[in-house]
């Protein structure tokens, strides 16, 4: 079972350092190697990997050390297994009911990232780059990647939550215009041709997220608000520009991948699940067995920050098949809900608290950041328009590269 693990962690490594990494049968004729029954190896945690074949006993407090990392018998860190197990959200497989919110998704406060403090850190990063400068490897480095997203949950929701933020506030003139744009069928929130002007304002590319399904699901969360042939005559206005690009937004509802697609104006293979409402080991098997080839779902809502501690986009291992999966994961850091209804962060803080993050992590990552186009108004959530201009002009001035799905895909996919 290490030989999986070993295998996942090289092959990360080797996207890490200039040195030409080669496999080779013999270990007398390696630089360095693992083997259970040599003492020279590097280290392996023998009791890790019994877990991982008996597939029991992978929470976190079982696994991680005081340390925040997986040691062996003798206290020494097992790179290999550390990085396998927190890239691959193995904390997440099987989770106990508690782990899971009312909706069944992993909370936040019930992840390691909560316990030892460390949400906000690239840890797998930096082991894989302790692991290189510990073995004389050369690191190498390349600039952080920001892809934006937009997911499209509502678009008439506007008339109800933005006019009762003008009755409250006793701004009439506001009021007055956001009916005539519902009589004139335009309503606020169906702004997508505003996201196109600002994006290309300040020369950014970013990926839109459509659901396809309409109602409520067994739990009480809203579909969409709107249909599938409104996405298609919404898509004319996103497909005329250069550098956007459009996904599925997986709804909540009881149907699979393939029969939402269906819907679909075109051949879409970029997703994200609606409300994040997601799992990795049974939704990632959910879209390996669909045409979906990036899932841009792997993000916690209470916390901006790694899910998986870990600050690039990757490619998923399915340790029980000891295969890969056959898509790429781009794990979601920063979500406009986030500040406004789970940490509660005041307005005027977030877009500066934005910011530090990715001057944090300038070097070997992908930025995932997502804005609802709820947060592209003027009325209820107009100063999360104003966050996100200052996140774009910042993101201008420092000339950061924005990226689209298909060349998240096409950078990190292993076809």
């Amino acid at each position: 079972m290490h030989r999986s693990s070993v295998v996942f962690f090289i092959d990360l490594l080797k996207k890490r350092v200039y040195d030409t990494l080669q496999e080779v049968e013999e270990k007398d004729h390696s630089d360095i190697f693992w083997d259970d029954a040599d003492e020279q190896s590097l280290p392996l945690a023998g009791s890790f990997y019994q877990k991982l074949q008996d597939e029991k006993d992978l929470h976190w407090q079982n696994v991680l050390s005081d340390k925040c990392r997986i040691e062996d018998k003798t206290g020494r860190t097992d790179h290999a297994a550390t990085v396998f197990y927190m890239v691959n959200c193995l904390q997440e497989f099987q989770p106990d009911s508690t782990d899971l919110d009312k909706f069944g998704r992993f909370r936040f406060e019930a992840s390691y990232q909560s316990a030892h403090e460390n949400i906000e850190e690239d840890l797998v990063g930096k082991m894989l780059l302790d692991f290189s400068l510990q073995n004389g490897l050369k690191p190498r480095e390349k600039d952080t990647k920001i892809f934006i997203s937009h997911d499209i949950d509502t678009i008439r929701g506007g008339l109800l939550q933005d006019g009762y933020w003008a009755l409250r506030n006793f701004r009439i003139k506001s009021l007055f215009a956001i009916l005539l744009q519902e009589l004139l069928l335009r309503p606020s929130w169906k702004n997508m041709d505003r996201i196109l002007r600002i994006q290309s304002e300040y020369d950014l590319k970013s990926t839109f997220f459509w659901l396809l399904e309409a109602g409520k699901d067994d739990l009480g969360i809203p579909q969409a608000d709107y249909s599938a042939k409104d996405v298609a005559s919404n898509q004319l206005i996103i497909d005329s520009k250069e550098g956007f690009e459009n996904g599925l937004h997986k709804s909540t509802l009881k149907k699979s991948i393939s029969e939402e697609l269906e819907k679909a104006p075109e051949s879409w293979v970029l997703n994200r699940y609606h409300f994040l409402k997601f799992n990795p080991y049974p939704d990632w098997i959910a879209v390996s067995e669909s045409p979906i080839r990036l899932d841009a779902s792997l993000g916690f809502s209470e916390h901006f920050g790694f899910r998986n501690s870990f600050g690039e986009a990757f490619v998923p291992f399915d340790f029980r098949s000891c295969n890969y999966f056959d898509f790429v994961e781009v794990p979601l850091t920063v979500m406009d809900m986030t500040f406004k209804n789970y940490l509660k962060s005041p307005v005027e803080n977030t877009a500066q608290m934005i910011i530090e993050f990715i001057e944090g992590h300038s070097r070997n990552c992908v930025i995932s950041l997502l804005w609802h186009n709820t947060f592209f108004t003027d009325y209820k959530f107009g100063d999360y328009l104003n966050v996100y201009k200052e996140i774009a002009k910042y993101v201008y001035e420092k000339k950061l590269i924005t990226v689209t799905g298909s060349e998240l895909l096409k950078e990190y996919g292993r076809n």
